[in-house]
């Protein structure tokens, strides 16, 4: 079962699967001990899977920052400096985005947060990136206003132009 199909089903079935604590090839570095895959609390379809999304995300700024600052070995100016526009330009898409969604739905209340880990390697972070990718394109559907879904296109940019400068700028 491919990381894909085991997070699909955990969302299908929005029971909480725990996860160890450091990542295998058989589970994701972005979910965490304890974390659903649809937080509950929302009363408007979708809102469980959108602050999954932007919980996601608000832990992704401080997970990032702190693999930018503790890059090391080779590539990892390159990794660091890339690592830096993502932290420095994450912060305010998720604002926007969840402004816009909350003008229309209404207050999300009930955020949560992931375990943080330390720097490994380009390869992981890269392995990160592509994790958090996953999970935003598994939690977008219930989206229907097009220009959030625009906002969540363009937090998907970031996440890619930080995924091209880590696997090809060293």
């Amino acid at each position: 079962m491919d990381l894909k199909d085991k997070i699909v089903g955990m969302a299908k079935n929005a029971i909480p699967t725990p996860m160890p604590t450091q990542p295998t090839p058989e589970t994701p570095i972005v979910g965490q001990p304890g974390m659903p895959m649809s937080v509950p609390g929302g009363s408007e379809p979708g809102t469980d899977n959108f602050k999954l999304m932007v919980s996601a995300l608000f832990s992704s700024e401080v997970q990032v920052h702190i693999f930018h600052l503790q890059t090391v070995g080779a590539g990892s100016f390159a990794a660091h400096m890339a690592l830096n526009g993502y932290y420095t330009g994450i912060q305010g898409l998720l604002d926007g985005i969840i402004e816009s969604y909350q003008g229309k739905h209404g207050i999300i209340t009930g955020y949560k947060s992931m375990e943080y880990k330390d720097f490994t390697s380009v390869e992981d972070l890269v392995t990160y990136f592509t994790e958090l990718e996953g999970l935003i394109e598994m939690n977008r559907s219930n989206i229907k206003e097009s220009y959030i879904q625009n906002q969540i296109d363009t937090i998907v940019e970031l996440i890619n132009s930080t995924l091209y400068k880590l696997k090809n700028l060293q």
